[in-house]
């Protein structure tokens, strides 16, 4: 009470926005490690003493088959309406990119690229370390043939986007790995404009 009057604080969307990033945290854990969403807050006030009318947050949903990302996002539209809710706040929620398809990989050119990898000495592993990267060639793909190699000497054991990885990628060895990188993928592209029927099914 203030003054012998009840006083009721307004609904706060930090609040809200706090209670969202706990939500979709916890639900989170009912699914796969490749399911995740990171998100940052775009908005939320500019005076700690002043509660803002609005708050805005994005998240980037990824996961790795449409199945689990659709059950995925289906729960995470829960935690808004339960997030509004339990603070007496509203909502509104709309998609702010487009979203992207799951790589289909031209196997016969996959073939051609493989060789070129071993005439430079690097191994090939056909089923690379799990990333939880979003590509958008994986729209691409649809449309025409591609590949994504990961071509990696010696920075295997490096999480990417990391001053450990920027580091690495800058020195002499980094370079090194991508001048190879070019050049496979410069004599793969070569390969099959030269021999069109590579590609036919």
């Amino acid at each position: 009470k203030i003054g012998g009057l009840s006083y009721e604080m307004p609904p706060n969307p930090v609040m809200a926005t706090v209670e969202l990033f706990r939500a979709i945290s916890t639900a989170t854990r009912e699914f796969p490690a490749e399911v995740r969403a990171p998100g940052v807050i775009i908005e939320a006030g500019e005076r700690p003493n002043v509660i803002p009318p609005r708050a805005i947050c994005r998240f980037s949903f990824r996961a790795r088959t449409r199945s689990q990302l659709r059950q995925f996002m289906n729960s995470t539209a829960d935690c808004v309406r339960i997030a509004a809710r339990t603070t007496g706040c509203s909502f509104s929620m709309r998609r702010f990119e487009a979203g992207y398809e799951p790589i289909e990989v031209n196997e016969k050119m996959a073939l051609v690229c493989e060789d070129y990898l071993s005439r430079e000495g690097l191994s090939i592993t056909q089923e690379p370390s799990m990333s939880f990267g979003a590509y958008d060639i994986g729209s691409l793909s649809r449309s025409i043939p591609v590949i994504h190699p990961i071509i990696s000497r010696g920075f295997e054991n490096l999480e990417a986007h990391t001053e450990a990885f920027r580091d690495a990628a800058g020195s002499l060895e980094g370079i090194e790995c991508a001048r190879i990188a070019a050049r496979v993928l410069a004599l793969t592209g070569l390969r099959v404009l030269l021999e069109p029927d590579l590609l036919k099914i």
